[in-house]
């Protein structure tokens, strides 16, 4: 399985998916999360990593995108962050 398809299926199984099935978020919360995997599907394996990286895991961003989860019922994003940091980084992506 290419890099790529190895952090789309992560972020798809425990970001997109749970987000985009659950009945109680919001619509502007699915549409938010369908454009960014639509979006991610034309990236690189490098460009994922880069802006998951620095769009959705870096102190600011994680925080306030953890507070929108949060309240609108999601409280797995902390651990689906350090989950991500700790299996995806740039040392695994030049890995062969």
């Amino acid at each position: 399985m290419s890099k790529e398809q190895q952090l789309l299926n992560f972020l798809n199984e425990n970001i997109f998916d749970p987000i985009i099935s659950a009945p109680y978020a919001s619509s502007q919360l699915k549409d938010d999360f369908l454009s960014m995997r639509e979006m991610l599907q034309d990236f690189s394996a490098k460009g994922i990593l880069y802006f998951v990286w620095t769009s959705l895991f870096n102190k600011e961003n994680e925080l306030i995108l953890c507070n929108r989860l949060i309240d609108e019922g999601f409280h797995f994003y902390k651990s689906v962050t350090d989950n991500f940091k700790k299996n995806f980084s740039y040392e695994w992506l030049l890995s062969s």
